[in-house]
């Protein structure tokens, strides 16, 4: 019984091997030779590349020019449409109609900021938009605040630590500063002087020039004071304003020779007399002339007529 066996199976091998030995071959696919395929680029959103017709069976292809696509950078053609096996178009080779398929990588957006300017009660300024990190900030133009100078733009409110635009960079959104010096306004106050301008526009801090000198009649000008009781002087060289001021001037009435003329009469056994007083004082005591026969109406300022005094002129 086994041997009967194993003549079956050598006679079934051997017809096995006659069969393939005599079997014609068999082409993997019916290709013409002479057949021309059409390369069609999918540029997937980019701009059109123009196919590529009459492409032989077995040629490779010269890749076309890259397309443009805003965003993004071109990153190769590829044989499927998920971009997973890219066409090597020195060993690819057309066996077929074909369809490649542009690869795009998207180009990062860089982040930028926004600087804003905080005029602290000044003139408006815009803020400057679309500035990268590390970047420098444009300067911008100077506010304007009525009743104060502009001293420049900070890091902080407080105007203590200054913004250098050649050399000052952002990484975040920004917000620069103004300072600003007060402007005061310092009056004078003339007692009855001659008027003296106010002085405007006075930076905080700053010393002022001292005006002109007033004029009183009968009063020497004796400088200007802090008060109006004339206790403290006013330095020019050193004193600084820092607020609205008023000075005030003080006053030394002239002094003065007055001669009392007697005409006629006398004074005790003189004439006349001369006395030393100040301008505009009352005349302590008043001399009374005598003359026999005559009596005393008062001084007065000419030897007829005239205005009668009881003070010193001015």
């Amino acid at each position: 019984m086994k041997k009967l066996k194993r003549i079956v199976g050598a006679a079934l091998a051997m017809i096995l091997l006659l069969s393939i030995v005599s079997s014609p071959p068999v082409m993997a696919a019916d290709v013409n030779p002479a057949a021309a395929f059409t390369v069609t680029f999918d540029a997937n959103g980019g701009s059109e590349v123009d196919e590529l017709p009459g492409i032989a069976w077995g040629d490779p292809i010269t890749a076309p020019s890259a397309p443009a696509r805003e965003g993004y950078t071109f990153a190769g053609w590829y044989q499927d449409s998920g971009c997973r096996l890219a066409w090597n178009f020195t060993f690819d080779t057309v066996m077929s109609d074909t369809t490649l398929y542009a690869k795009w990588k998207l180009i990062p957006v860089p982040e930028t900021y926004t600087v804003t300017f905080d005029t602290k009660g000044g003139s408006k300024i815009d803020a400057a938009t679309g500035i990268l990190e590390d970047e420098l900030v444009p300067k911008p133009p100077s506010p304007t605040r009525p009743g104060y100078d502009f001293t420049g733009w900070y890091k902080d409110s407080g105007g203590r630590m200054a913004w250098v635009f050649p050399k000052d960079t952002i990484i975040m959104d920004t917000t620069i500063y103004a300072g600003w010096s007060k402007n005061y306004k310092v009056r004078f106050n003339t007692k009855g002087g001659s008027e003296v301008p106010a002085l405007t526009g006075v930076k905080s801090g700053s010393m002022i020039k001292k005006p002109k000198k007033p004029v009183r009649a009968g009063y020497r000008f004796a400088g200007w004071y802090c008060d109006s009781r004339c206790w403290l002087r006013w330095d020019f060289g050193r004193d600084v304003v820092r607020e609205d001021t008023k000075l005030y001037a003080k006053w030394k009435p002239k002094s003065i020779k007055l001669t009392f003329d007697a005409g006629k009469g006398r004074i005790g056994k003189k004439k006349s007399i001369t006395v030393k007083n100040f301008c505009g004082s009352k005349i302590i005591p008043i001399p009374k002339p005598i003359r026999p026969g005559y009596v005393f109406m008062g001084w007065y300022t000419k030897k007829s007529g005239g205005v009668k005094i009881t003070r010193n002129p001015r």
